[in-house]
């Protein structure tokens, strides 16, 4: 089957990369924004309700997008804490099997 490697991480990359994907989500859009109400004369215009639809579309996406984003940061902190809990069974294990012998 072949030569099997150890399967490593670098927990403080794997942190800064996390933090940094956290960093750059709470930059997509601030909590609570909304779109500008577009003024009546401007609605009359035949082509600005178009643009203020899609103006609000935007909107939607950037804080959908926010939310799965935290969702993909909190799944990652989850499978690093799971990775760290299964390495300390690992070893106390290995520990407790070595000096048994």
């Amino acid at each position: 089957m072949g030569v099997t490697k150890d399967t490593k991480i670098d927990i403080d990359t794997y942190n800064d990369v996390v933090d940094e994907i956290e960093s750059q989500n709470d930059t997509v859009i601030e909590d609570g924004f909304t779109a500008t109400a577009a003024s009546s004369i401007i609605t009359t215009n035949e082509t600005v309700p178009t643009f203020v639809t899609a103006d609000e579309n935007v909107v939607a996406m950037l804080k959908n997008l926010k939310v799965q984003v935290q969702d993909v940061i909190t799944t990652m902190r989850e499978v690093r804490d799971s990775m760290e809990d299964v390495n300390d069974d690992a070893t106390t294990s290995g520990e407790r099997y070595n000096t048994e012998k």
